[in-house]
């Protein structure tokens, strides 16, 4: 479960999140990693409870680090990446 549902959501996120970067920001060149780590239920069915995706962009010359920001991230979850539903 860890395995193909952090990696889709850290694929689907990642890929959506460097191109929105490219696009808004110019000078971010590269996603370098994107890391995930998540809590189950201890029931069935064992769904996520939370999730954590960490990701690092490599920003060129010029670049404010806050640039990046949590907006981008929440662009993809909201509107892009389609592996994301929140069932709150």
């Amino acid at each position: 479960m860890e395995l193909l549902g952090l990696s889709s959501l850290a694929g689907c996120t990642g890929m959506d999140v460097i191109d929105i970067l490219r696009k808004k920001t110019p000078g971010y060149n590269r996603l370098r990693s994107a890391r995930g780590m998540a809590t189950a239920r201890n029931t069935h069915p064992r769904v996520f409870t939370h999730m954590v995706v960490e990701y690092v962009v490599q920003a060129g010359h010029h670049v404010e680090p806050a640039a990046g920001g949590k907006v981008r991230v929440e662009l993809s979850l909201t509107k892009y990446c389609s592996v994301f539903v929140d069932v709150e």
